[in-house]
């Protein structure tokens, strides 16, 4: 059996756009990928028939222990696999990654590495701090605020004339001024706390060690983040990087493929993504009985998720040949994709995508045939469809997953341009979560007319509300992308 050598590699910081040439071709490659929380988790769509084992590790919670990650990765070699380690940033910087070649080294098991960017050196560059600046520093230390045995004293620290990039120190932001302070640091020194870096939802904190000390820093600072200490943080005003996008825009709904993402990155615009809803199953046990039964001459398929959650069971639980003879239709063109991917065609969707105009289709097609129906659906469908569908045959009728609250996410950016909306259901949570936080200035795109009905209902401005031409969201990006050019030419 052919064994290769395990590839340790780094993902860079924040956006995937930092990830070096190399490094995305060993993901490409990888039969087995180890990766770590700090990465853009997009990376690993370039891999999708590889073996994805997450090894995240947050403050006090590691998913996998890091002596269990070692041992993965000696076991996943023998195994004749081509393993790589994806971590955050650089795998030697903080990373661990030493450890791991060390461990590999000694069991005589071959190692190649591929470095990744810090977030040391990129994250202050991209808040317009350069750690190192002819005159004003000459030298650079990164250290992290804690050891394997617990917090560091760093007063020590504070003798050195050199820049100080801290890793890992968030919490200990205030004790870390104060300490500086204490060792001799002259208390007026620049300091900035730089808060997940690298990623759209980018933070940056200017202040002094003087002031930090005193006061702390400000409640919207999260982790991951880094502390700069030195002259050259004053330098950001100068050298922040201008803005290369057209203004911050929200996303409501899964994006899993990244499709929505790229369409408006494309053209300018900085997406953040906060999903506000969560597919979850239901009725796992009545559509398994129901497929075990099945005896339809017609299927009526509303969204992409009543396509997955049907074909799966069905593949599952019967011969796909016992469709042969059935009548699909579908909402429309892009639940008609998902349904031709198990390789069955619809036979048609309505010129307007939604439950109304679908059925007033099957009410024309098949009034008075007295068909035998199986509709699986959400929870919170429009009932409309379900209605005219009994007064045409005999139906089953059968929601089998439903839109719930994820929660709350990630802070809203400071200033949005636009949130878009797949769903009631999404504006609804969303308003629940956020209220009208950040909200002046922004536009609201909607998917749709109960979409948009939902915004009235909270509040929202009929003349800030605009709707897609078609329930898909291509048609939804196209209609932001419209009305969003329109509005900065007026401005």
């Amino acid at each position: 059996m052919t064994k290769y050598p395990v590839i340790i590699a780094g993902a860079g910081i924040g956006h995937m756009d930092h990830v070096s040439l190399g490094v995305l071709r060993k993901i490409q490659s990888a039969d087995c990928i180890i990766y770590d929380r700090l990465m853009d988790q997009r990376l690993l769509d370039f891999a999708p028939y590889a073996e994805k084992i997450d090894a995240g590790k947050k403050k006090d919670h590691h998913k996998i222990p890091q002596e269990e990650i070692n041992a993965l990765l000696v076991e996943k070699h023998l195994e004749g696999k081509r393993v790589l380690r994806l971590k955050g940033g650089d795998p030697y910087v903080f990373g661990r990654g030493g450890e791991e070649a060390l461990y590999l080294k000694e069991r005589d098991i071959p190692f190649t590495l591929y470095p990744g960017i810090t977030s040391g050196v990129a994250v202050p560059a991209m808040a317009g701090i350069p750690v190192t600046f002819r005159d004003t520093a000459r030298a650079v230390t990164f250290l992290t605020a804690f050891s394997k045995d617990g917090p560091e004293d760093l007063k020590a620290y504070a003798a050195l004339p050199s820049t100080l990039v801290v890793y890992m120190g968030l919490s200990r932001s205030r004790a870390i001024a104060r300490f500086l302070i204490e060792g001799g640091k002259d208390k007026n020194t620049p300091m900035a706390v730089l808060s997940k870096g690298g990623t759209e939802d980018m933070r940056s904190f200017y202040s002094t060690l003087k002031d930090v000390a005193e006061n702390g820093i400000p409640e919207n600072l999260v982790s991951p983040a880094l502390i700069v200490v030195g002259d050259v943080v004053d330098l950001h005003e100068e050298l922040i990087p201008a803005p290369y996008h057209k203004g911050n825009v929200v996303l409501t709904f899964e994006d899993k493929k990244s499709r929505a993402r790229r369409i408006l990155e494309r053209e300018g615009y900085r997406v953040h993504r906060r999903p506000m809803i969560e597919i979850a199953p239901v009725n796992e046990d009545k559509l398994f009985h129901a497929i075990e039964n099945f005896s339809a001459e017609l299927v009526v398929l509303t969204s992409k998720n009543s396509v997955d959650y049907f074909m799966k069971s069905f593949i599952i639980n019967r011969d796909i040949r016992d469709l042969r003879s059935v009548d699909f239709y579908t909402v429309g063109e892009k639940t008609d994709e998902a349904l031709a991917a198990y390789g069955i065609r619809s036979k048609g969707h309505p010129e307007i995508y939604d439950g109304h105009h679908l059925a007033e289709l099957l009410k024309k097609e098949y009034a008075g045939k007295n068909l035998t129906i199986f509709y699986p659906h959400s929870v919170k469908s429009d009932p409309c469809l379900g209605s005219v569908l009994r007064t045409i045959g005999e139906l089953v009728d059968l929601p089998v997953y439903d839109a719930i609250d994820p929660g709350k996410g990630s802070e809203l950016p400071d200033k949005m341009s636009a949130v878009m909306f797949g769903s009631s259901s999404a504006v609804k949570n969303f308003f629940h979560h956020y209220g009208d936080e950040n909200l002046e200035g922004t536009l609201y795109f909607a998917i749709g007319p109960s979409t948009k009905a939902t915004l009235l209902d909270c509040g929202i401005d009929d003349n800030k509300i605009f709707m897609s031409e078609k329930a898909t969201f291509d048609s939804l990006c196209d209609c932001m992308l419209k009305e969003m050019h329109y509005a900065n030419a007026q401005n």
